[in-house]
């Protein structure tokens, strides 16, 4: 029996979300829908809008407005989210990495689709301190080291990760980076 040609892109995509799971483990956030207009009460009149006004937006007719996160650089922007205690235990190496990623030797793409891969499983499986090694590259101008704070704090990484920092000399140093996992 021939297989029959797809009609098109919509057709294919279909076929192809329908076999696929999702790897994360948490609750997304989607946008609220509008609640329905309330049934009309027979003899009860509308009241129109008194002439010359212009009606505002009503709730209902405002769009969701979901806010940015972003992950807290613990060198530079604070606490992020997290207490005092916890981000000083993470700046110091104390909260102690339960999982670690080494991407010495990986090209800069090879090494953004390995860091999606690795904080997506290590989110899943419930780890909350990780080490991502990136290395200090050439004369200490390393691609990857200069990249990773865009990736954290960008989609899909930023809804993963609270808060990140340099690692102490002990792991890496300016080489590698302590992050701190949102609860699944």
């Amino acid at each position: 029996m021939a297989k029959k040609p797809l009609d098109d892109d919509a057709s294919l995509w279909s076929r192809v979300t329908a076999s696929v799971t999702p790897i994360l483990r948490r609750r997304v956030m989607l946008p609220q829908q509008p609640p329905k207009a309330a049934p009309e009460v027979p003899g009860k009149k509308k009241r129109k809008p008194a002439r010359g006004s212009t009606a505002g937006p009503t709730k209902t007719q405002r769009p969701a407005v979901t806010p940015e996160i972003r992950p807290a650089d613990l060198d530079t922007a604070g606490f992020g989210g997290i207490s005092r205690s916890s981000a000083r235990a993470i700046k110091s190496g104390q909260a102690g990495y339960t999982s670690r990623l080494d991407l010495h030797g990986l090209s800069r793409d090879q090494a953004h689709l390995r860091l999606v891969r690795f904080l997506n499983e290590a989110a899943g499986d419930g780890h909350r301190h990780v080490l991502v090694i990136t290395g200090k590259g050439t004369a200490g101008g390393g691609v990857i080291r200069r990249e990773f704070p865009g990736w954290i704090t960008s989609p899909p990484l930023n809804m993963l990760v609270i808060a990140y920092c340099q690692a102490q000399p002990k792991d890496g140093g300016s080489g590698a980076f302590y992050v701190n996992l949102r609860r699944s």
